[in-house]
């Protein structure tokens, strides 16, 4: 047997992707890059949006806690500076406009606080109180009240947008006389005027 002319007739089988392969692989890359990315970038926003609120449901819960532990008043602090939101809680013997000693936290800076917000701002600072009872003393900027006030009550709340994406609203809303507070998002239909609830 002769092994050389055996060899010689054999075709070597290909090693490397043909230039149809390779184009329909990067068409099919291409498509899917361009329906994902979109959809990835819209979630993380959302994700972002949903933090902050959190964090700020957060913040207010331990504002009330802290009034019924310590039994004295306590305030939720919001601001924006230098286009950043802040949120601070701390007790109302502090002046948030002025006091050194409050500790401000920072959301990140695509998260702007919406219109619909209705606490009461003074001194371009929202600021929401609660008594040593845990119930809430200032709520609503059309009825400005001192945070040493009697409790008053109207459902009040604060809501967030992703500057990166405006059609999606995330808010925190003190619902009841009591203080319970509870998180909303964006609704297709107005209740009370607001989208978000």
């Amino acid at each position: 047997m002769n092994y050389l002319k055996l060899l010689t007739l054999t075709k070597p089988k290909p090693t490397a992707f043909t230039l149809l392969e390779i184009l329909f692989t990067s068409v099919l890359l291409g498509v899917i890059a361009a329906i994902g990315v979109p959809y990835f970038f819209k979630t993380i926003e959302l994700q972002n949006l949903k933090g902050a609120s959190d964090k700020l449901y957060q913040a207010i819960s331990e504002a009330q806690a802290r009034s019924m532990n310590r039994k004295e008043n306590w305030q939720v602090s919001f601001r924006v500076s230098s286009g950043i939101v802040q949120y601070a809680y701390h007790s109302v013997s502090l002046n948030p406009a002025t006091s050194t000693a409050i500790q401000w936290t920072s959301l990140p800076k695509q998260i702007q606080i919406d219109s619909e917000t209705d606490i009461l701002q003074l001194n371009s600072i929202y600021q929401l109180c609660f008594n040593e009872q845990g119930l809430p003393t200032t709520v609503l900027a059309s009825t400005p009240r001192s945070c040493t006030s009697p409790p008053a009550f109207t459902p009040a709340q604060i809501t967030l947008y992703n500057s990166n994406s405006l059609s999606y609203k995330r808010c925190v809303v003190i619902t009841t006389i009591l203080g319970a507070i509870k998180t909303g998002q964006d609704q297709s239909v107005p209740k009370n005027g607001k989208y978000c609830y």
